[in-house]
């Protein structure tokens, strides 16, 4: 919104020297004060100035050289500041104070600028970039995603971005159309409904920091339902395990890296960024004969102690000595590549799932684990869930339990036939 012409500011500016008390000095730093609504503020411009080189009235340097005519345009320009920082303030919705200004200008407090949706995200990356600890580098990837389809998503609409205070149900809405029917130029096709969840659940953590801060009064997303559809989860049968394991893949080097990576976490149910970043340091044997992994969880953070079944310690060894790892427990190659070798193998192969990395956390927790009858709760340990009911995704009934539980009543019923046989006739049988 810009000033009307002869519009007064609600705000005046003044610049004086600021004079120690009982204490006389050559030169006087310069400080500016902000008054509005009878309330002041005042900072340093860290200017020095001799007394008789400063014009009380005018608050300004008195012209004596052209080194003082200079500092005047200095000031100008804080003035220039001051009234572009109050402009911009106004779109935040804040009550806008004198000590406010006065902070924006100094660089104190969280910053206020970003009074766009996309500026907002902007400052909103930045700030978490630098949190380490607290957000991963896929996380922060993940809300740069999130921006570059919100980039797309205006340039639909003909526009480049939109005031923070406008975002409201109606654009989410439209949002949420839009991901979930314009074409990806990635996939050849418009994203699916969980895949569009993730970008606007990043949006509204976005909305709510917004919220944290005052920017906004109320979250858009109050009210504003974002529906999740169960998915079934793809895992590998025994069969199939043993199929890829038996495969030479024609002694391919890459693609036999690639199979060790995804055969790991098959054994260890390990995501794939604490499978990259496992050293052999934190691989050590026990005294129950086993080697132990014990590691603190790139998602979570929470310590996981894993003991190595026979494949995958057979994997370990393989690359114990291996100079190219570095001390890395596996090879170390991108997510992105080793998801399109999977996809590879599993065409060479003949297998009709589509394979990627997370196949082999599911093929852990169904296969190796719950179908030969171990109990949910350790397995929910060695998958470092916090949350039971995220393990009892997993706790899906598979074709082999259904089998098995067949071949188990088919040879309860032969028993107990046999037996009926004896009893009627037990002279016969003999």
């Amino acid at each position: 919104m810009k000033i009307k012409f002869g519009e007064r500011q609600p705000y005046s500016v003044k610049f004086f020297l600021y004079e120690y008390p009982k204490i006389k000095k050559e030169e006087y730093p310069v400080y500016c004060r902000i008054v509005m609504n009878r309330a002041k503020t005042e900072f340093s411009l860290h200017l020095t100035v001799k007394p008789e080189d400063w014009d009380i009235e005018a608050g300004r340097f008195l012209p004596n050289s052209r080194q003082l005519s200079h500092l005047n345009y200095k000031l100008s320009e804080v003035e220039g500041k001051i009234e572009k920082e109050y402009e911009e303030l106004k779109y935040s919705g804040l009550i806008i104070t004198a000590k406010m200004i006065r902070n924006k200008m100094i660089g104190k407090g969280p910053t206020l600028s970003a009074t766009t949706l996309l500026k907002f995200i902007d400052q909103f990356i930045a700030e978490i970039s630098v949190k380490s600890q607290d957000y991963s580098p896929p996380t922060v990837q993940h809300f740069r995603a999130t921006r570059d389809h919100l980039t797309s998503f205006f340039k639909s609409m003909g526009i480049t971005d939109v005031p923070l205070k406008s975002v409201n149900r109606n654009l989410l809405d439209r949002f949420e159309t839009y991901l979930l029917s314009t074409e990806n130029t990635q996939l050849g096709r418009a994203m699916k409904r969980n895949t569009a969840n993730r970008y606007l659940i990043k949006l509204k953590v976005v909305m709510n920091n917004a919220l944290r801060k005052e920017l906004i009064e109320k979250s858009p997303f109050v009210g504003f339902r974002i529906k999740h559809v169960r998915t079934k989860k793809v895992h590998l049968t025994s069969d199939e395990i043993k199929l890829m394991m038996n495969h030479h893949l024609g002694e391919n080097p890459a693609l036999l890296r690639v199979r060790d990576i995804f055969m790991f976490s098959v054994y260890t149910g390990l995501r794939f960024s604490d499978a990259q970043k496992l050293k052999s340091k934190a691989v050590a044997l026990h005294d129950d004969g086993n080697y132990w992994i014990t590691i603190d969880m790139d998602k979570t953070d929470d310590p996981l102690h894993i003991p190595l079944l026979v494949e995958a310690e057979k994997i370990y060894l393989k690359y114990l000595n291996k100079y190219e790892v570095k001390g890395y427990v596996l090879p170390r190659i991108s997510n992105q590549k080793v998801n399109l070798n999977l996809k590879l193998i599993g065409e060479i192969v003949g297998l009709q799932k589509k394979l990627t990395h997370h196949v082999a956390r599911h093929t852990f927790a169904t296969t190796i684990m719950l179908e030969q009858g171990i109990d949910i709760k350790a397995v929910s340990t060695l998958l470092g869930h916090t949350n039971m009911k995220t393990t009892e995704i997993y706790a899906q009934v598979t074709r082999k339990q259904l089998s098995d539980v067949a071949a188990r009543l088919n040879k309860k019923s032969a028993v107990s036939t046999l037996a009926h046989q004896l009893m009627k006739d037990p002279v016969s049988q003999s």
